[in-house]
C-alpha cells in the first residue's frame, strides 16, 4: 500500500486529482452564479432574449454535481484504472505474471491507493464547492441537505471507480474502462424520467440534486445502496478469482522483453 501511494505521489497522479477536483469545486459554482454576466458578455445580440433564473444556493451545488459527474469522474476513473494495470514495462509485467500466485495481493493495494486519492479529491472538491456556495448564500444555504447529498455522490464516485478498475484489470485498457463508466452514466440520464428505473439506479447518487430540495429518505435509497454493495462485492470477487499466471501472456511479455 505504501509503495503504491508513493507511486501516486511520484507520478503526480494524486496532485492531478486534487487539482482538478479543487478547480471544479471553485469554477462550477462560480460559473452558475455569474451565468447571467457570462451570457451577456459572450452571447452577443442574442443575450438579451435569454432569461435565466436568479442563482440560488442549490443551483450552485447542482452545477458542481453535474460538472463532477461529467468531467471529474472520468478523470478519476481513468487514473485509478491505469494505476491498477500491470504497467507498460515488460520486466515489471513478467515479474507479476511469474512470481505472484494470486491476483488479489497485486491489484487490491493498487486499487486501495487509488481510492484513497479519489476520496481525498472528492473531499477537496466538495469543500471548495461548499465554501463558494456559503460565501454567496451564507444566510440561506441548508447544510442539513448539502452534507448528505455530498456523501451520496462520494459513494457513487467510489463505486464507479471500483467498477472501472475491475474492467481495466481484465481488459488492460483504462481509457475503455473510464469510457464505459461515462457511457453508463449517459445512458442512465436518458432514462432519468422513468421513476421505476431511477429508484434502482446507482448512478442516481452521482447527481443527487433531488436531495437538495427535500431531506434524504433512506427508505428510498436502500435499492441503489443494495445494488452498490452487490457491485463492489462482485468486483472484488472477480479480481480475487482472476487467473494471474496466463502462459500466453507470459510468452508475449517474454518476447517483448527480448
Amino acid at each position: 500500500m505504501k509503495l503504491e501511494l508513493r507511486q501516486w505521489i511520484r507520478k503526480q497522479r494524486m496532485f492531478l486529482i486534487l487539482l482538478i477536483a479543487a478547480l471544479m469545486g471553485i469554477i462550477a459554482p462560480l460559473s452558475a452564479y455569474y451565468s447571467d454576466q457570462l451570457i451577456e458578455k459572450f452571447g452577443g445580440g442574442s443575450a438579451a432574449s435569454i432569461q435565466l433564473p436568479s442563482p440560488t444556493w442549490d443551483s450552485l451545488m447542482t452545477s458542481y454535481f453535474q460538472s463532477t459527474e461529467q468531467v471529474v469522474l472520468f478523470i478519476m476513473a481513468y487514473l485509478v484504472a491505469d494505476a491498477c494495470t500491470l504497467g507498460k514495462n515488460p520486466a515489471q509485467q513478467l515479474f507479476y505474471l511469474t512470481r505472484a500466485k494470486k491476483a488479489g495481493p497485486i491489484y487490491f493495494p493498487k486499487m486501495a491507493a487509488g481510492l484513497i486519492c479519489v476520496v481525498l479529491g472528492t473531499v477537496m472538491g466538495a469543500g471548495w464547492a461548499v465554501y463558494v456556495d456559503w460565501a454567496f448564500f451564507s444566510s440561506t444555504i441548508r447544510f442539513d441537505l448539502v452534507w448528505p447529498s455530498l456523501l451520496l455522490q462520494a459513494i457513487g464516485i467510489v463505486t464507479s471507480v471500483v467498477l472501472a478498475s475491475t474492467i481495466a484489470i481484465y481488459s488492460g485498457t483504462p481509457f475503455l474502462a473510464a469510457g464505459v463508466i461515462e457511457i453508463g452514466v449517459l445512458i442512465s440520464s436518458l432514462f432519468s424520467q422513468l421513476k421505476g428505473f431511477m429508484k434502482w439506479s446507482p448512478t442516481n447518487l452521482l447527481n443527487p440534486t433531488n436531495w437538495l430540495i427535500h431531506p434524504i429518505s433512506w427508505t428510498d435509497l436502500w435499492r441503489p445502496l443494495v445494488l452498490i454493495g452487490i457491485l463492489i462485492v462482485g468486483c472484488l470477487i472477480l479480481i480475487m478469482v482472476k487467473p494471474l499466471r496466463n502462459q500466453h501472456a507470459v510468452r508475449r511479455v517474454e518476447t517483448i522483453a527480448e
